[in-house]
């Protein structure tokens, strides 16, 4: 398995797709679907890193750190944005193929441009960067979300949709811890200070909600129960992990965090991360 994706400093995920030994057609159109919508979901979480990465090495909060995640997902969101449009023939993943994924995929490359431009001057600790770098990060995560929804909500039907409702599910929770994370950073800054204190509750409240639909399904958005016992036991292992990094998300709801309280929380983040990116993998192969 060639294909990896970085979670944290020296540790790589595996895209999961056929090796070089394997049939080049060897994927299923429904695991291609869910690869995708795998990808592309990540591309949320990733824009929300990002902006915490260069927040939080501006503030010097866990800095050293912060500076090498910063760098690796600017990598991984490029990465990421090649490998939709132009797929990986090795491991037999195609480039998107359906003309609406494709349109939302070219708006996100517009606004990953627009949104890069910030990310050395905010992690210098340029206070207006920062700014303008938080202004440019809702454009750019409708225009992955958008991206998702149209592969997840495309022409795909039975299985193939519910697995990519599935996925797309599990791999938002990526998306909602790390904007948390990025939103206490910048509430410390005195960036939309009340904006960001509601925000902070809505994705605690949202997060929770979505770990019981991810185990006991939701009908009314078509999710269904956990596909495997394995799954519901990987579902099972993240409450330990999401606790601290709620508990700072809390505080930060009610009053912005200093600096230490700042680093503490994004190194509560990384183990989580890690348990979140194994959930939606797991998702993706049953």
């Amino acid at each position: 398995m060639a294909s990896v994706f970085r979670l944290l400093p020296g540790v790589v995920v595996a895209l999961g797709l056929a090796g070089p030994s394997d049939a080049a057609g060897a994927l299923t159109q429904e695991e291609i679907t869910a690869h995708q919508v795998n990808i592309a979901g990540r591309q949320r979480m990733l824009s929300q890193r990002i902006l915490a990465a260069a927040c939080l090495t501006g503030r010097g909060a866990d800095a050293q750190a912060q500076s090498q995640i910063l760098a690796d997902a600017v990598q991984d969101f490029a990465t990421g944005l090649d490998t939709l449009e132009n797929g990986r023939v090795a491991d037999g993943l195609p480039p998107l193929a359906a003309p609406a994924a494709r349109a939302k995929l070219e708006d996100q490359r517009r606004a990953w441009t627009a949104f890069a431009q910030f990310t050395g001057p905010a992690a210098a600790g340029d206070a207006g960067a920062l700014a303008a770098l938080a202004a440019a990060a809702p454009p750019l995560l409708a225009s992955a979300v958008a991206t998702v929804g149209a592969l997840a909500g495309g022409d795909s039907a039975g299985a193939q949709a519910d697995l990519a409702r599935y996925v797309d599910l599990a791999g938002r929770q990526r998306l909602l811890s790390q904007r948390l994370v990025g939103a206490a950073c910048l509430g410390a800054a005195g960036i939309s200070v009340p904006e960001t204190q509601a925000a902070i509750g809505k994705d605690l409240a949202e997060f929770e909600a979505n770990l019981t639909a991810l185990a006991d399904g939701d009908p009314s958005r078509g999710i269904a129960q956990a596909p495997s016992l394995d799954m519901r036991m990987a579902l099972e292992t993240i409450p330990e992990w999401w606790q601290p990094v709620r508990g700072f998300a809390v505080s930060a709801q009610a009053t912005p965090l200093d600096a230490a309280s700042l680093s503490a929380m994004a190194e509560a983040y990384e183990p989580l991360l890690e348990r979140l990116e194994e959930a939606v993998w797991m998702a993706g192969e049953v």
